[in-house]
């Protein structure tokens, strides 16, 4: 009896591990059966068995049966481990946390500043370049003509006025906190 157990619980540990690997690798339906496969050959009420049906709870999310995943970990608060019933607490936090809306009409189309010479001129919103409302990723996609060198210093010495301030302001704070 005790042999017919352990390969139950070696089958079941395999079985989970496959489904765990399907889970993270985007195959949820396979990693669904496989964890199903897993619950069944796992001794109930063990950490094995709750280990296992955290996952299938997100398993069952993932293939779009929520409420499955949420009474399974609606049980798992219950389970006789301290560490299943953690993770199913945060598991069921997660699956019954309010939807988000997503809000209609609030992107804002950046406009592709590349073609932008010295004074501004050029390219932007009334553009009828190829790419006028091309996204810009970076400020390295922004052409160095925006910048004069006198711009560039003027704002290097600005950024060090703002960090010497910034830097005496600190120093002060911990020299009145140190006095106090």
């Amino acid at each position: 009896m005790a042999s017919e157990e352990n390969l139950d619980r070696d089958l079941a540990e395999q079985l989970f591990k496959a489904g765990v690997a399907s889970f993270e690798g985007g195959s949820y339906q396979q990693a669904l059966q496989q964890l199903e496969q897993a619950k069944s050959h796992a001794i109930s009420g063990t950490y094995q068995s709750g280990e296992i049906q955290v996952w299938l709870a997100n398993a069952y999310d993932a293939v779009g049966r929520t409420e499955e995943a949420i009474a399974l970990c609606r049980s798992l608060v219950k389970h006789p481990n301290i560490d299943v019933r953690k993770s199913a607490r945060y598991v069921l936090s997660v699956l019954s946390a309010p939807q988000l809306r997503k809000l209609e009409g609030v992107t804002t189309e950046i406009p592709n500043l590349s073609n932008l010479d010295a004074h501004g001129n050029g390219g932007g919103y009334g553009s009828a370049g190829k790419n006028s409302s091309k996204s810009v990723s970076s400020s390295k996609d922004l052409p160095d003509a925006l910048y004069t060198d006198a711009d560039k210093q003027r704002i290097a010495r600005r950024i060090n006025q703002f960090l010497w301030v910034a830097g005496a302001i600190a120093l002060l704070g911990l020299l009145a906190w140190i006095a106090h």
